[in-house]
């Protein structure tokens, strides 16, 4: 999928001024998990990483689109072009839906650089002139099957019965 061409052509995907944007969306409900320097892993239009500025928080965001020239652009599911020491906590807000099975691992790879991570998962179908932009759906019991396999999750919050927001403090 050519992400690029969605956020170039299309105003309203991800544009949190639209009420389209999940991590400003679901900001109240993870803020208390936020500590240090953060890292927003898909961070699209850069809304999140901007509302988190705003609040006071240092925050860096990476995404593969280039839309925002305060953004890293980067592939999320490679070695990031960062020092993650310089973070310790990642945010990644309805993005794993967005990553086929086979490189998923490369973006939890990615979250175990960091103390504590924040992340939720978007279930429900998201259609974009005919294609399917969640390639990676399945019920929430195969995902808490997959991420405990990778996390030792803290915090789980049922959103809707197609969003789950999770906060991992500790890599197993």
């Amino acid at each position: 999928m050519d992400y690029q061409q969605i956020y170039t052509n299309e105003d309203w995907y991800g544009n949190a001024h639209l009420g389209r944007c999940p991590g400003t969306r679901l900001y109240p409900q993870y803020k208390d998990w936020l500590v240090g320097k953060i890292l927003d892993i898909g961070c699209g239009r850069g809304h999140t990483v901007e509302l988190l500025r705003r609040e006071g928080f240092i925050c860096d965001g990476i995404d593969q689109v280039n839309i925002n020239q305060d953004m890293l652009v980067g592939d999320v599911t490679k070695p990031l072009c960062i020092d993650s020491e310089d973070y310790t906590t990642c945010l990644c807000i309805d993005v794993i839906e967005h990553i086929p099975e086979d490189i998923i691992d490369g973006l939890f790879d990615n979250f175990k650089l960091f103390d504590k991570q924040i992340f939720s998962i978007h279930n429900g179908p998201s259609v974009h002139k005919g294609e399917e932009l969640h390639v990676n759906r399945k019920p929430f019991d195969e995902w808490r099957s997959k991420l405990s396999q990778h996390f030792n999750i803290t915090h789980e919050i049922t959103i809707h019965e197609e969003q789950v927001l999770y906060h991992s403090n500790k890599i197993i």
